[in-house]
């Protein structure tokens, strides 16, 4: 299992210690970093984030990284993606702490920071139990927008992805985890979606079943016990997909801090439903 501890120590009325657990955060150690210098970043709907959200944290939405094709493909220009993450502030020596609403939310938070780990950032966290957790410790809230200096994280070639291509290709190389709704895995197409179902072998694994009733992520042992029910294995890589590569980005960091060797596959079923059914099939219940 890929585990990973680290230690930070900082200045916050005298010398502070705290312990970060691989990617994923609770809400108290997410302001000790912020207090730290760490960049916050609010993933939700501008309109949530205009009526309030952690001072000094900016605004960034996954659409911002979308290809304009109609896929939800990242876009893979470098020079564009590096401006991107610069103008929210990030820098690559710097510690990014990303937040969403986890309770009526997409995974947003999971996508942003599947994003950053794919072009390289070493250090992107995610908050446990999202802008409600943050509320709940006390976090201090504004409504004004946030204007920062740009950073210098520069992008590198994306990582912890499949395309299109490669799973037309090498589908059999990967444990394929559909992570949308089980009406959608079946063959509903509520949003856009060219053709109904789900890409064959797949198994169906609503991203929020790794969620309490709270909104905060499952104990790593249950959400282990839940994947190796499922019948994932940690000697395969998994790819997760999902209509636009959101829900998937969030099973990602999910499977990662589980032990899983795991891949976004970003353009999810928006680009495979369009394509004939020859290249891309799909399976209905």
């Amino acid at each position: 299992m890929r585990v990973a501890f680290f230690i930070f120590t900082g200045m916050l009325g005298g010398i502070l210690n705290f312990q970060v657990e691989a990617v994923i955060i609770s809400a108290e150690t997410a302001l000790k970093m912020q207090a730290n210098g760490a960049r916050v970043v609010d993933v939700r709907k501008y309109p949530e984030y205009k009526q309030a959200h952690v001072k000094d944290a900016v605004h960034s939405y996954w659409r911002e990284f979308q290809h304009n094709d109609g896929s939800g493909a990242v876009i893979s220009n470098l020079q564009t993606l590096s401006k991107k993450l610069q103008a929210l502030g990030i820098s690559k020596q710097q510690n990014v702490v990303v937040y969403a609403d986890t309770r009526q939310g997409w995974g947003e938070d999971g996508h942003f920071v599947w994003l950053l780990k794919a072009v390289g950032h070493k250090k992107v966290y995610m908050v446990n139990g999202g802008w409600h957790a943050l509320l709940k410790v006390g976090a201090r809230t504004d409504d004004a927008s946030v204007n920062v200096l740009p950073g210098d994280f520069a992008a590198q070639p994306l990582q912890f992805r499949v395309s299109t291509l490669e799973l037309q290709k090498n589908r059999s190389r990967y444990q394929l985890v559909d992570s949308r709704e089980s009406i959608e895995f079946a063959g509903a197409t509520p949003y856009g979606e060219k053709r109904g179902g789900h890409i064959p072998g797949a198994i169906s694994l609503y991203f929020k079943v790794f969620l309490d009733d709270k909104g905060y992520i499952l104990p790593r042992k249950k959400i282990q016990q839940i994947l190796k029910t499922a019948g994932l294995s940690q000697d395969r890589p998994v790819a997760a997909y999902c209509t636009g590569g959101v829900r998937s980005g969030f099973l990602f960091v999910i499977l990662e801090w589980a032990g899983y060797s795991a891949f976004n596959y970003d353009a999810s079923m928006w680009e495979w439903s369009a394509q004939n059914n020859t290249v891309s099939p799909l399976e209905k219940i």
